[in-house]
């Protein structure tokens, strides 16, 4: 069992890693949700601007690195 997303990645099949999206075992990338079209359209019906969301993301990203 993979123990991190880039293991998992690589244990992929060359169909699944035409697809990451179709597979339980791969995971987007945080940048390619960010840009994808259905999540702006999701932002948007939720008032939520792209600007905010990736300040929200970095604080929490800071924070948590300050745990460890």
């Amino acid at each position: 069992m993979p123990r991190n997303s880039a293991e998992a990645w690589s244990e992929l099949t060359d169909e699944e890693a035409d697809k990451p999206y179709m597979t339980a075992r791969g995971e987007p990338d945080l940048n390619d949700l960010l840009n994808d079209s259905a999540i702006h359209a999701l932002m948007a019906s939720d008032d939520v601007r792209h600007d905010d969301l990736v300040s929200l993301i970095e604080t929490a990203r800071a924070g948590l690195a300050g745990r460890i």
